[in-house]
């Protein structure tokens, strides 16, 4: 979702590490789940390539409302309490982070509507269900590079969700994806 030079690559690699020790699986099977991730990565990055003519399709305008709210986060300050030794703050974060974000979005979007999803779309459910999941964010994505963006990571954490009927790596691929404010609140804590 957020790219850099060697993301790409390191995302193939752990995957693919994940096929060859996943248990059950022969060399045929890690092969056809080699290529899959392949074309899946490549995708992906054609898609990137892609940023320079979608951030120019407006989607709405930034809500003023969201600015502001956005704008109480700082280095030294969380919606205008000082952070320089307020633990409080980051342990109050942190389960607002893991409780309303991450468990709410991730029980609802995987736990509840994926398996009625699969009902209705069976085995390409995944890309539906990423894609309806990228748009969700519409509230902070002002242009469609930012919902296109996301498409990629929606759509396979809604893959692993639906093959492996678990829903604890999302719970953990969001955790990561959503702590950066949590770490920024730890940073200013300590400084």
């Amino acid at each position: 979702m957020y790219g850099g030079r060697f993301a790409i690559f390191l995302s193939f690699g752990l995957a693919v590490a994940a096929l060859v020790i996943e248990k059950g699986r022969d060399r045929r099977s890690i092969a056809v789940g080699a290529a899959g991730l392949a074309l899946f990565f490549f995708l992906g990055w054609s898609l990137w390539q892609t940023a320079p003519w979608l951030k120019r399709v407006p989607l709405h305008s930034e809500p003023t409302e969201l600015h502001e709210f956005m704008a109480q986060f700082g280095d030294h300050a969380f919606m205008g309490i000082p952070l320089h030794g307020s633990w409080w703050v980051a342990a109050y974060y942190a389960f607002v982070l893991l409780l309303g974000n991450i468990a709410g979005e991730e029980l609802w979007w995987r736990g509840y509507l994926l398996p009625r999803q699969e009902l209705a779309h069976g085995r390409t459910t995944w890309i539906v269900h990423g894609v309806l999941w990228a748009a969700f964010h519409l509230f902070f994505q002002t242009n469609l590079w930012d919902m296109v963006r996301m498409i990629p990571t929606c759509c396979a954490l809604a893959f692993v969700a639906q093959h492996r009927k678990n829903t604890w790596p999302g719970i953990v691929g969001h955790t990561f994806g959503n702590s950066p404010l949590l770490l920024q609140i730890v940073r200013g804590i300590l400084h």
